[in-house]
């Protein structure tokens, strides 16, 4: 009887520990994906597009009469290259709202995901800020910078630290691997949430990530051999039927393609979010 009272138990335990495993996860967001599949990929499409379409137009156009003042030309180009993350990360914050909707049985409604992350948007950056802190992922952006400053200064110096940089990036990664696991569904919490807050937010990602971090790297780490592959996949044949564009048709065909994996990775990491508190409920219970 005694057995029998807890086969039950180690059942619902491997049945929760699957839920958590890249083929359940996967499953989980194609099944998201295919109830509003024309508008969550038009939802993270957009602004990719619009950034496509200003790197390969309008910030060329904007940069070329400044070649003879380097010092405007790179003021500029670091302006542009923060409004491309801020579009973006504008369209992927719509994208996860959106996903959170559709996985708790809501249609889209793109005005209402518009204004909700419109207002939330600062608040998102400042989660961002925080993880950004959090994961000691300032660090090797700092790395980075030294690199440019010093290379006029001291070019010897700044060519060993850039040929030192891949090992750099190994290196800060093996440290950080905890923290930056545990952040990782702190935007999938974020957006999910009625009345969404930073701290709230990253917090409860470390909650949820404590502990599983190998799992949660490996459910990234295949999707993004799959995302990777299949945007390079669609990059050349959106590149092939664009071409009529010309030289940007690269850049807009790379856009589109991420937009469309985008859409579906975005599903994948909300609905490892959403997997994750299932097992936690059903471990914990």
């Amino acid at each position: 009887m005694e057995h029998t009272n807890k086969t039950p138990d180690a059942n619902e335990m491997i049945k929760q520990m699957q839920m958590i495993k890249f083929g359940g996860v996967f499953n989980a967001a194609l099944d998201v994906i295919k109830k509003e599949p024309v508008m969550l990929i038009a939802i993270f499409l957009a602004p990719m597009i619009v950034t496509g379409l200003l790197d390969a137009y309008v910030w060329p156009l904007a940069l070329t009469p400044l070649a003879a003042q380097p010092i405007v030309m790179a003021v500029l180009s670091v302006v542009f290259a923060v409004v491309d993350v801020l579009i973006g990360f504008f369209g992927f914050s719509m994208l996860i709202h959106a996903v959170a909707k559709v996985f708790g049985g809501h249609k889209i409604d793109p005005m209402a995901t518009f204004n909700f992350v419109k207002t939330h948007f600062v608040n998102a950056i400042k989660l961002a800020i925080k993880m950004f802190v959090f994961t000691g992922a300032w660090l090797i952006l700092a790395y980075f910078v030294a690199v440019i400053v010093l290379l006029p200064i001291v070019p010897a110096v700044a060519g060993l630290l850039g040929m030192l940089s891949p090992i750099a990036l190994i290196v800060y990664i093996i440290v950080f691997f905890k923290k930056i696991m545990q952040a990782s569904m702190g935007y999938a919490v974020y957006w999910s949430a009625d009345k969404p807050a930073a701290e709230a937010a990253l917090k409860r990602s470390i909650e949820l990530g404590t502990g599983i971090e190998m799992t949660l790297f490996g459910n990234y780490f295949l999707m993004g051999l799959i995302g990777g592959v299949v945007t390079m996949l669609l990059s050349g044949i959106l590149a092939a039927v664009l071409g009529v564009l010309g030289k940007g048709a690269l850049a807009i065909a790379a856009a589109a393609a991420s937009g469309v994996v985008g859409a579906f990775y975005a599903s994948f990491q909300y609905c490892l979010k959403g997997q994750v508190e299932k097992f936690r409920g059903g471990h914990h219970a």
